[in-house]
């Protein structure tokens, strides 16, 4: 098995920033440095200060200086490629930068505060040409790095999430990361991409060129697969804009609907529910749930089966979050198929 390359920016003026995010900026760099998983990180280092193209000498000192976790990067400082730039790369840079600089390598593209796990060893090497995964954010685990690191929890909006009930049909529009074999086709129109990653809406334009052009089948593993979102300090750092009120119309352009896949290909995984039975949702229960023919339970019993429409009326089975997990429900987000907007 390989490790992945991790492909991301970091921004030299904190003016544009608070000093909080700053530090989570870079300690979730740090982080990220240190993950075995991750065997080498190209940062694209922005600096709009005289003498950028010597930005990358004073990298060293702006994360030893801005992380309370600086005693991970000694060790494994070796691993940083520094590409200065002068202004905030988008997403054509990146994936022009991928497809230039980094083929054949599995290639992560996340924001800079996207933290990964030793999960990453759940996705097959190489990633299959005609598969990219997305991930959906999750807050960081309790009791975790963040809390060793900061002293306090961070709570953020969990986006990795399952539509419950029939209530949420908004689930699988929003992610933050994107795992994909380099590089991509001589048909992908990178100058289609020339905006920046923190623009609402633009990982949905993002995706839908690399479904399209790049001939990647976007999959969602973020159950599995874990992107955490370090950004609980300092203000907002998306740009206020709409990707289609920037862009002129983008209709048609941008995808929706990724869900959490249960079975996700290109994913080393146990098939869920090995220790129990699965059981299919009765026509009486559908009307539970957005997505009702994805739905199957895996309950511990034959009795339960039988019970299985009572158990959904009273609402008791929550979702599967692990493949060992029994009484609980499967949500096939793989069979959803991908909405262009």
């Amino acid at each position: 098995s390989g490790g992945f390359t991790l492909l991301t920016s970091l921004y030299m003026d904190a003016s544009g920033l608070s000093q909080g995010h700053t530090d989570e900026l870079v300690s979730a760099f740090i982080v990220n440095l240190a993950n075995p998983n991750i065997w080498s990180v190209h940062v694209l280092f922005e600096s709009n200060t005289s003498g950028g193209a010597n930005a990358c000498g004073r990298l060293p000192r702006l994360l030893r200086e801005h992380s309370f976790a600086s005693s991970l990067y000694e060790p494994h400082a070796h691993k940083i490629t520094c590409v200065p730039v002068r202004q905030q790369p988008t997403y054509g840079d990146f994936f022009r930068y991928a497809s230039s600089s980094l083929a054949n390598h599995d290639v992560i593209l996340a924001n800079t505060d996207i933290v990964f796990d030793r999960t990453l060893a759940l996705l097959k090497h190489p990633v299959d040409l005609n598969v990219a995964h997305v991930l959906s954010v999750l807050s960081p685990p309790y009791n975790g790095q963040y809390k060793q690191i900061f002293g306090k929890e961070c709570q953020i909006t969990n986006r990795c999430e399952i539509p419950v009930w029939s209530a949420s049909t908004s689930t699988g529009g929003s992610w933050d990361a994107y795992i994909f074999r380099a590089p991509l086709p001589h048909s992908f129109n990178f100058t289609d991409l020339d905006f920046v990653m923190n623009i609402n809406g633009a990982e949905n334009l993002a995706g839908f060129q690399l479904e399209t052009q790049g001939g990647r089948q976007l999959s969602n593993p973020c159950l599995q697969v874990h992107a955490f979102h370090w950004h609980c300090t300092g203000g907002k750092m998306h740009n206020k804009t709409r990707i289609s009120s920037a862009f002129g119309s983008a209709k048609g352009r941008a995808v929706m609907r990724v869900l959490p896949c249960y079975d996700c290909p290109g994913a080393l995984q146990k098939p869920y529910c090995f220790n129990g039975l699965v059981a299919d949702i009765s026509n009486s229960s559908k009307h539970f749930f957005p997505y009702p023919d994805t739905v199957k339970a895996c309950l511990s019993s034959h009795s339960d089966v039988q019970q299985l429409d009572a158990l959904l009326q009273e609402r008791k089975l929550g979702w599967c979050r692990t493949p060992a997990k029994v009484d609980c429900l499967i949500n096939h987000g793989e069979w959803v198929p991908h909405v262009y907007v």
